[in-house]
């Protein structure tokens, strides 16, 4: 099978754009190049990538001056990986930029030094150092930043380039003439970026088929000669005839390479503004239409081409094993002992599984790898030999061994044409008897050798191995590797240990891969050196052979990670990074490595992008690309010297392209969801968390909002041309002159396409769908996406089961409303139907909300409240159900069913909310409703809305519900007293369906209840005769705490505090509400509330009240004599605080090291007790007689006892603001 065919039908659409042009740039990224991406993903199921590697980027030159090997590399991968257009040329009138060579050979450099004039020599030997390491010497352009270390002497940069250039362009002519270097090594000193990329293009595609995959857009300025002295003609045309003359020849190598067909030219004018706006527009239009008609060309071909075969899900995984089988051959080093002992298992007698096991990183893969290419070598008959590999993990389909386990089953049937056998899906154990049977029909004559690697990669529940037949026919080898342990939700997984109590402990079946030898090291890194044609100094070496010496584990990927970094060293650098010389072990190569690429591409950019192919697991270069520019952090370390378009607002496509490529060795290309995507080809990259403790927190502390943006790309709440808001840095705004900081753009983000793809077909978007799930459990911002979402739910439930879902919510979920945790009861009570007909989701999951009615409430796109409301001007009417929205309309509120007894009046703690309690004979229902007014400028249109919070049954046949009374509270929920018709009186709690339903036990009452009434957690009872009132307490924590009598006023503390005023004892008492502490004076009550970690202070004599929220938790307080001072203890930071009680100010706060926290305040003087040593320290108040201006109890407008909030604390100016 053809590689690349059989991926790229299902995934490549790489095209490189070569332009120097802008307007046209613009306008393809924001509105051609999105229209693409949306044709290619519901035609082709795929994604379109487009790589301009100029845009963006305020200045061509970077600093190590990799630009133009990076450009040259992405169109080599463009042209390699598309089967469609490959390369779109944008020429205008400019030639394009020409730059210094990075790298100059030494052969060359040598005569143009000699050739070039001594002032400019004294240039050149400053900004070129000669390098050694390479086996052929060569000149190395030195980075920007190392001779001009400041932003203000880089402007400079580019007149110093233009000085050497010139000076080595004459070089070069003399040079030529003399003949000491040739023609193309002349011309590079001459050739500008974008007619390297041109030739480098046409080199790539040389058959007349391939130059078919280059596109030419050429603009033609026909009256740009009359306009040659405007200010700006230089950014549009070149003013020396030897870049025209360039530029002339370079079109004509175009027009006589690509056919005409291929070649547009547009014509515009100079200065008619209708006519470039017109111009552009066509231009988009043709571009559109020309490239998505040679897409479709080469696919339909190409389609025609491959076998039908290759789009079977066996043969694609098949083939994604293979080429990763091939991909770790290349990274193989010798290790012929373990070889040696391989070869020994396979040509023996023996039945049962070889496992090959040693610490991550010591090379397990790629000696599996080597072993599944020289395998058939090691028989008498190598063509009777079939090799059967898969890498655990690397696909999505190899992570839960039920599906290895299904597709080998198949492999074997389809290599060896076993007939007569059907193959069924199935538990583990199922599977794994099904194997043995399949394996037992191999004929006797052929040999098949099985190979799982990384055992480890499995799900954590097949890590047991109980899944491996434990004995193979004779001609049948299984050969397993693995890393001996793994660490899993806080657990030690023993995998080794547990192999060989399934294989007896036999040690000639199992092959441990020890660390590397010194020396075979050595040996490995020298040969690395020869292929690389590279060599170190002696210094060198001994920087290197220290380093080996130092590792507490020599594995071959460490070696290779420090391999990797001396490619970056130069014979001319004397002094090794401290950071070099700390390498012990794997993590710390790692590290070492991402601070190198830290420094080079810029610390947030190249940190989040790691972290986000982390986080995604695995991601695609668009999807990677869309989500830096969602990411405001990166586009502010990106953009500190200029902007970019507000309309185009996006990341330049070519600071991903350079990290890429310096990390291309550790990076690999897998097909995830149909999608090409960039994957860690180790874990230890996957896994990979700093040890700098900063560093960690700063990862962790980071994880929510690099979520977000994840969910938020996934939900497509930026495409389309979405506005988000910028925050433009502070000396941006005085360069552009700006008169906001804050700035709408358009991140020009690609659409993920719809959650399904064709409902006729039942094709769903497998990739948007398993994003949006990753993680859901642990982060709010996902659930309007996806489990409040009506068509995700449709689409989810299209692919997965209704029980993978409540098992992603196992652990307990973040869900501050409680919503969610009430959606997931239902969930479970609706699982078997749903696992079975998940088409029936809308309709079950309305009607089990009222099961005896014969409307129903309605599944909703959005979460309540902003849905379940209508207008109340319109007709009652029930709307269709359609692919969006289930609504149900009333004209008013109406809730249906059919209830015997309707209870309104219920404590509430909080205010704006109304709820019901509604009853039938055996069923309590809790409801909330709204009227809110529609317009404000409308009296007569409201809005009505209704929600269901707790529903459930009493669990009695012989009784009903006579009468029932609740209350509502966001700590406690609902709580629901019923009465029974067998004389019971029975309390119920709902907790906002937050938790199940927990029933208190019953009491029995002398006599049938007529009247039943709440009062805080006390249930009042009167009885039929209405002659016996009793008072019911359910709570053992309703016993009185604390009674506190003052002059005027008593005070009352269990979980609630109430007041009475012993001047007016008709009235009732005041509840001041929960209170976890407090404290009181003649004149003030303050108390504190743990759940919101505030204090509220009473001023009992004025009638006013305020709020003060701490920053950290309270462990004791008390009011000084007077009632003018409260006082704060925090045990834990060893904090004093001092409040003013008159305005909420802080007027102290002290350090005081081991508080026990008890303090008592005087008038004057305040007294708390320390632990070490034991002493009683006594702290003079020392502003206590600093009286304020008194308060007028006539200027108080609200009565004490008559009002809920005495009085408000303002938080921004700190005034006490009255009723």
């Amino acid at each position: 099978m053809n590689r690349e065919n059989t991926r790229t039908v299902k995934a490549k659409r790489a095209v490189y754009v070569c332009t120097d042009t802008i307007d046209e740039r613009n306008i393809l990224i924001e509105t051609v190049y999105p229209k693409l991406e949306d044709y290619c993903h519901k035609a082709y199921g795929s994604e379109f990538q487009y790589s301009d590697m100029r845009w963006g980027v305020q200045n061509i030159a970077l600093d190590d001056h990799s630009t133009v090997d990076v450009c040259l590399q992405e169109l080599d991968r463009c042209c390699k990986l598309s089967l469609a257009t490959n390369c779109i040329i944008l020429l205008s009138h400019r030639y394009g930029s020409r730059m210094l060579p990075a790298i100059i050979s030494k052969h060359i450099f040598d005569p143009l030094r000699e050739a070039a004039t001594a002032d400019n020599n004294f240039l050149l030997d400053e900004w070129y150092q000669l390098d050694e390491n390479p086996l052929e010497p060569v000149y190395v352009l030195q980075p920007i930043s190392s001779i001009l270390p400041s932003h203000d002497e880089q402007k400079n940069w580019n007149k110093i380039q233009e000085t050497m250039l010139t000076s080595l362009r004459k070089a070069a002519n003399i040079c030529l003439q003399q003949k000491t270097i040739t023609q193309d090594e002349h011309d590079d000193f001459f050739i500008s970026v974008t007619a390297k990329e041109i030739y480098r293009a046409i080199i790539n595609n040389k058959t007349a088929y391939q130059t078919n995959r280059i596109l030419c857009f050429m603009r033609d300025i026909i009256d740009i000669e009359d306009h040659l002295s405007d200010k700006h003609v230089s950014k549009y045309t070149e003013l020396e005839q030897e870049p025209k003359q360039l530029l002339y020849e370079l079109k004509k190598v175009l027009q006589t390479t690509l056919d005409p067909s291929n070649i547009k030219i547009f014509k515009v004018k100079w200065a008619n503004l209708k006519n470039r706006e017109n111009y552009l527009q066509y231009f988009a239009d043709e571009f559109y239409a020309t490239l998505k008609t040679q897409i479709d060309q080469c696919l339909l071909q190409l389609q025609n081409q491959v076998k039908q075969s290759l789009t079977d899900s066996l043969d694609a995984e098949i083939l994604e094993h293979a080429i990763e089988c091939k991909t770790l051959v290349s990274r193989f080093y010798e290790r012929n002992d373990i070889l040696e002992k391989i070869k020994h298992f396979i040509q023996s007698d023996e039945t049962r599984p070889c496992v090959i096991y040693g610490e991550s990183g010591c090379g397990k893969s790629s000696i599996m790898a080597k072993v599944a290419i020289q395998a058939s070598q090691w028989y008498s008959n190598p063509s009777s030999v079939s090799v059967i590999i898969r890498f655990f993990g690397f696909t999505p389909s190899s992570s839960d061994i039920r599906k290895p386990l299904l597709n080998v089953t198949q492999q074997i049937i389809k290599i060896f044409g076993i007939a007569n056998i059907q193959i069924r899906d199935g538990d583990s154990q199922q599977l794994k008897e099904q194997l043995e049977r399949v394996a037992e029909l191999i004929p006797l004559d052929k040999q098949l050798v099985l190979l799982f690697d990384s055992i480890d990669q499995l799900q954590i529940t097949d890590c047991d191995c109980k899944w491996l037949p434990l004995s193979f026919p004779s001609n049948v080898k299984c050969i397993l590797s693995t890393i001996p342990k793994i660490e899993a939700n806080d657990k030690e997984i023993d995998i080794l240990l547990a192999l060989k109590d399934l294989l007896n402990d036999k040690p000639h079946l199992f092959v441990e891969i020890p660390k590397l030898e010194k020396q075979t090291a050595l040996a490995t890194f020298d040969s690395w050196l020869k292929k690389d044609k590279r060599r170190l100094t002696s210094i060198q070496n001994e920087w290197v052979k220290d380093r080996m010496d130092q590792l507490y584990s020599l594995t071959p990927l460490v070696l290779s990670l420090i391999y990797d970094l001396t490619l970056s060293w130069h014979s001319y650098d004397k002094k090794i990074n401290k950071e070099f010389n700390s390498i012990k072990q794997t993590r710390d190569a790692i590290k070492y490595l991402y601070d190198t690429m830290g420094t080079k591409h810029g610390e947030v950019l190249f940190r989040r992008s790691i972290r986000y192919i982390q986080l995604f697991g695995g991601v695609s270069k668009n999807e990677l690309e869309d989500v830096l520019s969602i990411d405001d952090d990166v586009l502010q370390s990106v953009f500190q010297h200029y902007l970019p378009p507000i309309n185009v607002f996006r990341l330049p496509g070519t600071l991903w392209t350079r990290i890429q490529n310096d990390l291309n060795k550790y990076l690999v290309e897998r097909d995830i969801d149909g999608i090409p995507c960039i994957y860690f080809y180790h874990r230890s990259f996957q896994e990979y968390k700093p040890k700098d403790v900063g560093k960690l927190v700063l990862d962790t502390n980071e994880q929510a909002l690099l979520e977000k943006n994840r969910i938020e790309l996934y939900a497509d709440c930026w495409n389309g041309g979405q506005l988000k808001p910028y925050q433009v840095l502070s000396k941006l705004v005085a360069k552009y002159h700006l008169s906001v900081s804050t700035i709408q753009t358009n991140r020009v983000v690609s659409s993920q396409g719809p959650l399904i793809l064709d409902r006729k077909k039942k094709l769903y978007n497998k990739r948007k769908i398993d994003q949006l799930i990753l993680n859901i459990a642990r982060y709010e911002a996902a659930h309007p996406h996806t489990i409040y979402n009506y068509t995700f739910m449709r689409a989810y439930l299209s692919y997965y089961k209704l029980d993978d879902l409540l098992k992603t919510f196992s652990m307990r979920p973040l869900d501050s409303s409680g919503k969610l945790t009430a959606l997931l009861i239902i969930f479970e009570m609706l699982r078997e139907k749903l696992n079975k007909y998940p088409d029936n989701y809308a309709f079950e999951l309305s009607a089990l909300e009222q099961e005896d009615s014969g409307k129903h409430d309605s599944v909703l796109t959005f979460p309540y409240p902003q849905a379940t409301r209508a207008p109340c001007d319109c007709e009652n009417k029930t709307f269709r159900i359609d692919d969006n929205y289930v609504p149900e309309i009333f004209d008013a509120i109406k809730i249906p069913g059919t209830y015997t007894f309707v209870h309104t009046k219920y404590e509430n703690n909080f205010r704006g909310d109304n709820y019901l309690l509604c009853t039938n004979e055996r069923t309590i229902y809790i409801y909330e409703w709204k009227c809110e007014q529609l317009n404000e400028n409308d009296d007569n249109t409201y809005i009505h809305g209704y929600c269901l919070l707790s529903k459930f049954d009493i669990d009695l046949t012989a009784a009903t519900i006579s009468s029932a009374v609740f209350r509502i509270d966001h700590r406690d929920g609902i709580t629901i007293f019923c009465a029974l018709t067998n004389g019971e009186l029975r309390k119920y709690n709902g907790t906002m369906i937050t938790f199940p339903v927990s029933e208190y036990h019953p009491v029995q009452i002398d006599s049938l209840i007529s009247h039943l009434s709440l009062q805080n957690d006390n249930a009042i009872t009167l009885d039929i005769s209405k002659l016996q009132l009793t008072v019911w307490s359910f709570i053992d924590e309703l016993s009185i705490r604390k009674i506190i009598a003052l002059d005027n006023v008593i005070v009352h503390w269990n979980r609630h505090i109430r007041i009475w005023n012993m001047n007016d004892a008709d009235k009732e008492p005041i509840n001041v509400g929960y209170a976890d502490l407090y404290t009181i004076s003649s004149t003030c009550l303050v108390k504190y509330k743990a759940s919101t970690n505030s204090i509220t202070l009473y001023n009992m004599v004025y009638k006013l009240k305020g709020i003060i929220t701490l920053k950290y938790k309270c462990d004791h307080l008390c009011l000084n004599e007077s009632g003018e001072y409260v006082f704060i203890t925090n045990m834990e930071h060893s904090l004093l605080y001092m409040y003013r009680v008159d305005d909420g100010t802080q007027v102290g706060k002290l350090f005081i090291e081991n508080m026990t926290g008890e303090i008592q305040a005087s008038r004057d003087y305040l007294l708390l007790s320390l632990t070490n040593p034991n002493r009683l320290y006594v702290l003079m108040i020392s502003n206590s007689k600093q009286q304020r201006p008194n308060r007028r109890k006539e200027d108080v407008k609200c009565d004490l006892l008559e009002t809920n909030e005495w009085m408000d604390y303002h938080k921004d100016n700190c005034q006490w603001i009255t009723c």
